[in-house]
């Protein structure tokens, strides 16, 4: 087990997706070693292996029966050997306004543009974006002929899986308000998206527009790689990735509105998780201090009695 997280640390990741090309962080690495013992502990109770494994894997207990001897009748796993201490979150900083724009400026399609708002303009992640359907969107004022008692444009995000096994991260169904540039791109590319070949077998509102797979639905590590093709072109000084689209919006919505709306926005199940995403400008913050304060202190041009 040693060698083996040695082999974790130091080994960049193959598959294509998240992560490739960089060496896998602790959280990962622990995530691998917990299924490992899960696969012993399997072995051991189908006596493929001895109980000297579990103390290889494990810091095992004893424990006695005093009604009849000492010598003990059971043995079990106090904690796991092999652990690694998680690394704390990286600050991801958000795109600018002026990366954006730039970003928007390279691209070739309103595919690629209408992705790049959904996740700038409704903080979808990348693969709430691929997954997204034709019934998710209601863009019109009154949906109550689809079934949907929600005024005004918005998304229904959902829980989905593709044909390759991807899955976005959303744990639980939520509904999120767009503007009108998300409404704008999206019509756009509804017009561009029937001039593409077998494009209408696709349930998907996003789809490939080259390559074999031309038409059918776009992988959820395509969106990273558009994403950085979009950066280089746009000759931005640093590497954009997706969620730091999503970042952006989060922290524009955290200036005007109450953090539990933009939990529930970003579909985020604690505050805590949200309140990591959310990193305040320094106008913000110079400007809650003079608010805070404006009627507290009255200064006298003269000292005080006491000598102060």
């Amino acid at each position: 087990m040693d060698d083996f997280v040695l082999v974790l640390r130091n080994q960049v990741v193959t598959r294509p997706g998240r992560g490739v090309g960089r060496p896998r962080g602790s959280g990962r690495i622990n995530h691998i070693l917990v299924s490992v013992r899960e696969m012993y502990k399997s072995a051991l109770a189908h006596g493929v292996v001895g109980e000297e494994v579990m103390s290889a894997l494990f810091v095992m207990g004893q424990v006695h029966d005093p009604g009849i001897s000492e010598r003990p009748v059971r043995r079990f796993a106090v904690r796991p050997r092999h652990v690694l201490r998680a690394e704390q979150p990286g600050e991801v900083n958000p795109v600018s306004r002026e990366e954006f724009n730039a970003l928007m400026r390279v691209t070739r399609s309103w595919r690629d543009r209408l992705l790049l708002v959904l996740m700038r303009h409704a903080g979808l992640r990348r693969g709430e974006a691929v997954l997204l359907l034709e019934e998710d969107v209601h863009f019109m004022h009154d949906a109550r002929e689809l079934g949907c008692s929600r005024s005004g444009a918005h998304i229904h995000v959902r829980r989905r899986t593709t044909e390759q096994g991807s899955s976005a991260k959303s744990r639980r169904e939520r509904i999120v308000p767009v503007d009108a540039a998300t409404v704008f791109c999206a019509d756009r590319w509804h017009y561009e998206r029937e001039r593409i070949a077998g494009a209408e077998r696709s349930p998907t509102v996003l789809v490939n527009v080259a390559g074999e797979n031309r038409g059918g639905p776009m992988r959820v590590d395509h969106v990273n790689s558009i994403v950085s093709d979009l950066g280089r072109r746009a000759g931005l000084e640093r590497h954009i990735t997706p969620h730091m689209l999503r970042h952006a919006w989060a922290t524009k919505l955290a200036g005007v509105a109450d953090l539990a709306v933009v939990k529930d926005l970003l579909g985020h199940q604690h505050l805590a998780t949200t309140a990591r995403y959310v990193h305040p400008e320094w106008e913000r913050m110079r400007a809650a201090i003079d608010l805070a304060y404006v009627e507290e202190v009255a200064l006298d041009a003269g000292p005080r009695s006491d000598g102060c």
